[in-house]
């Protein structure tokens, strides 16, 4: 495998060389500063962009031509990491060595449709296409709101997010009175401000050949307006702590309770950031075999499951369980329990590095799909992240007294707790 980076003036080139792959695939991030409402604009632009182009203007056209160049649909994902907003838009084919054309410059040129060359009329995009998607959005939330463990989650969000005076969005999931301010007009608008206005990255990964007439292809086809904008720090840093945590409870009928807790850190170092969360995290909630397990769970017989996630970009950990509604008291002190606990040191060293262990293990399968290497030379663009052979080598270097130190800049600052009938 070897990996190159060439800087165009306005985007860089990454060109993930590996012969392991019998497809090739590009994608384009595009990397811009979030708010409350760029979320949702983002994610219906991408689904009226991958839908038709104004050259292959009805969904059956655009599907026939990727048939003939033997690729995939186009495919689009949009995600928050911490203060930036990622528009990904990737298409995938059958590398040209196993068919009888070469197919490479074709999709780089059907790409280029979908993002240059999109299907508007003088308004802007579609109003059919832009109500039809719509519509789509109202019925994904609908279905969040009717899954309960989803709900939990998403709600401990919300109260994370209550202050006015943050402009940020920490569910990820779109808004939906802007939902319904979305037109023609204003998302066209909002597609051009994220051509002017991001940071955009070319990946493209497979068994490549002729590189440098790959990168002329790309360069070609690709032109953007100048950059206007620059990008602020990637992470959510958080500076007022509550005086106490604020809690929401809600009742529905549900066999099984659902409770969340969110934690915010403060005062977090770089080495925290990058490796002990990771270390701690794996044993508190995250990992095969928990602290928050063997207690809740094994020891008091209190929570059907129980598991925490740390996301480094926000500096928030999120411990979520199902649990009966008699035991949310005793589950709330038993996990400040464990949490205080760690922070004195009352864990093995035997624990510590089989959460090391882990990390690795995660770490190597992670590199051993397309999609993997792409997020991580992604991650060490946009995040500084560092290479994998450098992050093996420093979580080995986590100790003991570092987990604790970290146990004690978590405070709880949200509870969400809801009822079910049991």
């Amino acid at each position: 495998m070897n990996y190159q980076k060439i800087a165009n003036k306005r985007y860089n080139i990454h060109l993930i060389n590996d012969k392991r792959w019998h497809t090739m695939e590009i994608s384009l991030y595009f990397t811009e500063e979030v708010n409350k409402e760029k979320i949702t604009y983002r994610n219906l632009l991408m689904d009226v962009l991958t839908y038709a182009t104004q050259k292959y203007d009805t969904r059956e056209k655009f599907i026939n031509q990727c048939h003939d160049n033997y690729a995939n649909y186009p495919k689009a994902i949009v995600t928050r990491f911490g203060n930036y907003l990622s528009s990904k838009i990737t298409l995938s084919w059958v590398n040209s060595v196993y068919i009888e054309k070469g197919n490479i410059e074709e999709n780089i040129k059907l790409l280029k449709e979908v993002i240059l060359n999109p299907l508007v009329d003088k308004q802007g995009f579609l109003s059919k296409y832009i109500q039809y998607f719509r519509e789509e959005l109202i019925t994904e939330r609908k279905t969040l709101d009717e899954e309960p463990r989803l709900y939990a989650n998403y709600q401990v969000l919300k109260l994370f997010s209550d202050n006015p005076k943050d402009n940020y969005n920490l569910t990820g999931y779109c808004d939906m009175k802007t939902v319904y301010d979305i037109n023609s007009s204003n998302l066209y608008q909002s597609y051009l401000e994220m051509l002017e206005n991001s940071k955009i990255d070319i990946f493209v990964i497979g068994d490549l050949h002729d590189e440098d007439n790959l990168v002329k292809m790309i360069e070609n086809e690709f032109v953007f307006p100048k950059r206007k904008k620059s990008l602020p720090n990637y992470q959510i840093i958080h500076q007022e702590k509550r005086d106490k945590p604020k809690i929401s409870k809600e009742v529905r009928k549900i066999s099984q309770s659902k409770l969340s807790i969110g934690f915010k850190t403060y005062g977090l170092t770089d080495w925290e950031s990058k490796y002990v969360y990771f270390v701690f995290n794996l044993l508190f909630g995250g990992g095969g075999d928990t602290l928050l397990q063997r207690s809740v769970r094994e020891e008091h017989s209190l929570a059907y499951y129980i598991m925490s996630y740390f996301n480094r970009l926000d500096n928030i950990l999120i411990v979520n369980c199902g649990i009966n509604k008699e035991s949310y008291e005793k589950t709330l002190l038993l996990i400040k329990d464990v949490l205080e606990k760690m922070s004195k040191g009352i864990f093995s060293q035997k624990d510590l590095a089989m959460c090391k262990t882990e990390y690795i293990i995660n770490l190597e399968e992670s590199l051993d799909t397309t999609r993997g290497l792409v997020d991580y030379y992604y991650g060490k663009e946009v995040f500084q992240s560092d290479d994998w052979q450098e992050r093996k080598k420093n979580i080995q270097k986590v100790t003991k007294e570092d987990v604790m130190l970290f146990a004690k800049k978590l405070v709880m600052d949200v509870v969400f707790f809801l009822e079910g009938d049991l």
